[in-house]
Formats: C-alpha cells, sequence, structure tokens
C-alpha cells in the first residue's frame, strides 16, 4: 500500500502492531541485555512502556493521539531503554503536535526530532545502543520524501538494520559478550511492526485488548526464594536501579528555582546510567546507584514521588546469571532449505538453521546474527552451497567472531552427513569437527531436476522441462523418466560399485512412487539400498546422498 498521509487512526493500527511485535519477542529481547548491566529485563521495560501509552484514545487527530501515547509512554517508562523509549516518542509527537494528519516530509521531520529530543534526554548519551539506530536511520532521511509515508518508515528501518549490526564496534560490552544491544533490538521490533501495519499487517482489535488485558494482569517477578541469588555472603558490586516520578510542588521551597540541569549534575556524582526529563511540572529519573538514600533526599527538595522503583541488580543480575543455558563446546549452524531437511538437521544436533537453499542464498549479516545466536566456545558452520562458502567466511571478519569454522558442503546431502558422522556425544570439539569432516567428504550427492531453459553441454543437452541428473554439480544425464534420469546419475557416480546405500530427500513437488523409483535403481544397481525422507527443497525433485 502507498500512504500519501497518516492520521491517528492509521497510527494507531501501526504501534497496535509495533506493541505486538515487542510482545511476541520479549523473552528473545530480556535473554541478550548486557547493557548496563546484565539485568534482563529490557524487553519486559519497554512492552511495559509502550503498554501503558497503548491505552491513548482513539482519534483520527495524529497530533491528539500522539500526545495522550507520550504522555502515557512518559508516565509508565521504566529502565534506560524504557525511557529512552518513551523519550523517542516525545519528540515524535512534540513535532506533529498541531498536524491532523502528516504526509512523508512531516513524518521525516517528527523522525528527526524523536532522535535529538532522545540524545537530550539522556545526561550522557552512549553511542551503539538505540540512540545510535534511532539517529542513523533518521539521518538517512534527508535526501527526498517522494516515496511516501510507507517508503519513509521502510528506509528508516533499512538504515536502522545496517546501523544496529555496527552496534558492537561503538560499545565494547556488546562486543566483549559477543550480544547485540537489546534496547536497539526493541526499538527495531516496534518499527518493523509499524511498517508491517503500513504494508497491510493489521491486528484484531480483540488481539490487541486480550494482551493489553494479559498485560495489567500479570505479576512482578516473584520477590521469594531471592535468598538463593542474593544472600548473606553474596557480593554487593551493581548497586541499584532506581526510578521515580517527581511531582514539583509550590509549596517546596525551591520549586520556582528548580534546575533541571543543576538537579541533573547534582545527581550525577551518586551514580550513572542517569537520566533526568522534565514534562509539565513531573520529573522522571532514571540511576543507578549505591546511595539511593542520598537520591531520595536530593529529589525531596522539590517535590514529592508519584511513583517510585528500586530493585537490586546484583540480584537481577545473579538471577540472569543462573538462568543462562550453559556455554556449550560447540555448537553448529547449518543452512537448510524444507521443512523436513530442517527437522531432520534439528534431530541431528544443529543448533541454530538459516533457512536459505539453491534458490535462496544467505547474506554475511545473517550468518553473523547466527554466529552471535548460539552460546559456544567454538561455533562450526555448514553452508550447503558452493556460494555460501566465502558468504560465511566474510561474515567471520565481520562479526569479529574468532572461533568459527566454516566447512565447505556444497549440498544438504553432505550437511547431513557431516552432521550425522560429528554427533554431540563426541566430546572434544576438534575431533567432532574432524568427524564432521570425514562425513562431508564420504557422502557423494546426486540430484534432479527440470531443466528450465534449453541447454547444451559436452555431457548433456536437453530441452527446457526436461529432467537432468546431476552428480555434484555436474550435469550427466537427461530423460523424461524421473526413475531412469536418477539411476542413469547414480551409475555415473566414480566409485559407485564401492557404495551401499542412499539416503534419499524428496523434493517439495516429488510426487513419484517411491517403490518404482527404488526398483529401478535395483535393475541397475542391485548393490544399493534406497532410504526416501520427506525433504521439502524447492528445486531438486530428489537430493541423494551416496555412502
Amino acid at each position: 500500500m502507498n500512504y500519501e498521509r497518516i492520521d491517528g487512526t492509521i497510527f494507531r493500527a501501526m504501534i497496535a502492531k509495533g506493541f505486538i511485535n515487542l510482545c511476541n519477542a520479549e523473552k528473545e529481547v530480556n535473554a541478550i541485555n548486557v547493557f548496563p548491566v546484565p539485568d534482563g529485563d529490557t524487553g519486559t521495560n519497554m512492552r511495559i512502556t509502550l503498554e501503558r501509552g497503548m491505552g491513548a484514545t482513539p482519534t483520527a487527530h495524529l497530533g491528539n493521539y500522539l500526545k495522550e501515547l507520550s504522555d502515557g509512554m512518559l508516565w509508565s517508562a521504566r529502565g534506560n531503554s524504557g525511557v529512552i523509549l518513551s523519550q523517542i516518542f516525545k519528540g515524535f509527537a512534540a513535532q506533529l503536535a498541531d498536524s491532523g494528519s502528516a504526509d512523508a516530509a512531516g513524518v521525516r521531520d517528527a523522525l528527526v526530532n524523536a532522535y535529538r529530543t532522545a540524545y537530550r534526554g539522556v545526561t550522557n548519551p552512549v553511542e551503539g545502543t538505540i540512540l545510535t539506530v534511532a539517529r542513523e536511520g533518521a539521518e538517512h532521511l534527508a535526501d527526498g520524501t517522494d516515496m511516501g509515508v510507507d517508503g519513509v518508515f521502510a528506509r528508516y528501518l533499512s538504515e536502522m538494520r545496517k546501523s544496529f549490526g555496527r552496534l558492537p564496534e561503538l560499545l565494547p560490552v556488546l562486543k566483549e559478550a559477543d550480544v547485540m544491544d537489546s534496547g536497539a533490538m526493541g526499538y527495531l521490533l516496534i518499527v518493523e511492526g509499524m511498517l508491517g501495519a503500513l504494508n497491510g499487517e493489521t491486528v484484531p482489535e480483540s488481539e490487541i485488548r486480550e494482551r493489553e488485558i494479559a498485560a495489567a494482569e500479570s505479576k512482578e517477578p516473584s520477590e521469594s526464594g531471592g535468598s538463593a541469588k542474593f544472600g548473606a555472603d553474596s557480593h554487593f558490586e551493581l548497586g541499584y536501579c532506581t526510578e521515580f516520578l517527581l511531582q514539583l510542588l509550590n509549596g517546596k521551597e525551591l520549586r520556582s528555582a528548580f534546575d533541571k540541569e543543576a538537579f541533573a549534575a547534582a545527581l550525577s556524582g551518586m551514580g550513572d546510567s542517569l537520566i533526568v526529563i522534565e514534562q509539565d511540572g513531573i520529573v522522571k529519573v532514571h540511576i543507578h546507584t549505591f546511595t539511593p538514600a542520598k537520591v531520595i533526599e536530593e529529589a525531596q527538595k522539590y517535590g514529592e514521588f508519584v511513583a517510585f522503583k528500586l530493585e537490586n541488580m546484583q540480584l537481577q543480575h545473579n538471577e540472569f546469571v543462573q538462568s543462562r543455558p550453559p556455554r556449550k563446546k560447540l555448537a553448529v549452524i547449518a543452512v537448510a532449505e524444507g521443512e523436513g531437511v530442517v527437522r531432520m538437521y534439528r534431530d541431528c544436533g544443529a543448533d541454530a538453521v538459516i533457512a536459505g537453499g539453491d534458490a535462496l542464498g544467505v547474506s554475511a549479516s545473517e550468518f553473523s546474527e547466527a554466529y552471535k545466536s548460539v552460546n559456544a566456545e567454538k561455533i562450526v558452520v555448514l553452508p550447503n552451497k558452493a556460494n555460501n562458502i566465502m558468504t560465511a567466511q566474510q561474515a567471520i571478519a565481520l562479526s569479529g567472531a574468532s572461533n568459527v569454522t566454516v566447512l565447505p558442503t556444497k549440498s544438504i546431502v553432505e550437511g547431513y552427513y557431516a552432521l550425522a558422522n560429528g554427533t554431540s556425544d563426541i566430546e572434544d570439539a576438534g575431533e567432532r569437527i574432524a568427524a564432521m569432516q570425514d562425513g562431508m567428504d564420504a557422502a557423494a550427492t546426486v540430484a534432479v531436476a527440470y531443466g528450465v531453459r534449453d541447454y547444451a553441454s559436452a555431457e548433456v543437452v536437453c530441452k527446457k522441462g526436461d529432467l537432468i541428473g546431476f552428480v555434484g554439480k555436474k550435469p550427466v544425464c537427461t530423460g523424461p523418466s524421473l526413475a531412469e534420469v536418477f539411476a542413469d546419475a547414480l551409475s555415473n557416480v566414480a566409485d559407485i560399485e564401492e557404495r551401499s546405500s542412499v539416503f534419499i530427500f524428496k523434493g517439495k513437488s516429488f510426487s513419484e512412487d517411491e517403490e518404482a523409483l527404488a526398483q529401478a535403481v535395483e535393475e541397475r544397481l542391485p548393490w544399493l539400498s534406497c532410504e526416501f525422507v520427506e525433504g521439502g527443497q524447492s528445486v531438486f525433485e530428489l537430493m541423494a546422498g551416496v555412502i
């Protein structure tokens, strides 16, 4: 769809889809949180922050809707990322305060004001976070807005994704932990949902209401059993996450002289990760401190607390460490296409499977993200396509992952035998990789596909629509019958007399009689046994490993 303008009704649908997107990935966002400490609640904080804003009164007037959305987010903002998220929407709303609707240029200007407001709201802005992706995404919108509002959001999201991939180079704590910034990830999810709504991915009103009710009824993390995670012998090294809303009061001695910058300067000596925001007589404060009493005393010079939260970050960190899965000695990442192939790979021990096949290559960024998604001392990659091998190797340099080994598997068959031979019961990582190499080398790949054009080479001549048999990637035979072409292709394996079995992945459109196919093989090569499994690959009718 192409939107020349958006109003409050459209934006409500956009923010609803962004909210649902974030809710669906809340646990994943929590799991990667390491900044400024690994307290594991960024996704929850951002969800709660946005959730309160979702209660804004529906209205077609964009400025009015955004004002209520922004105010709700400010009141409920939790955590560093939640507060920054509220400031992004505050800046967006401020730019469009008097606008009943907005065109592409107006949206662009609002996104620019959004990141500028967020930077101003943070006492010491840190690059490599949600701030960076919001800024770099908006900065690339200056060269025209003739693509419509949906085009602006599409470009904004595209540039933010690029920025997201660069964050570990800007923030050492991310690179050291080998993860991405969780706040930035949460914001990407929100914007992805907003763009999805513009592209027609609507959220039923009933689902929005159900999620809002579920969120309202959800309980805070249990306070019971804390002694196991923070007790008399615990070390207290991280301090308290302190957040509050302070209502400035006329009766207080210095209300009329309250100065946000001076107040922030006073608090800055009491802790870090400080954010101070003032809006309509309400001061929002977020600080990590070992002395919350001093922060409270300073704040009460000007007003009284409307809401207050104090959390032991050491307890949060200890819970995170205890709940995190143990680091594996070796993790396997494989490229695969087809439900059956993916299922087989996971059953054989693949820790992560990247979608890709003979019709779909894999980008360096996809490999890079996969490297970061597994918690292991060493990683082995099965690219399963010749064109993916160099990309997988390039992603090592791009991601800075020094613990990755790329086995040059060129087909799903080689990848399968690598997994089957290098099983997880081999405890030594080096030995397991060597076993996977042996499995890959032992298998010959034979495949059959329909030709999509006329073709002629020294080995074969075929017309569009003919079946072509391959050994590896080399075409060796053609014909009208799948069974005959497959048997011919098997006969072209150089040492076929020394092999004994054929493991066959059936393609997505495979509809032949398995028994007839196996019989054709037996008549030509009687010493071979055939086993069929559902593969689901799209290009090849059959792809088989011969050992």
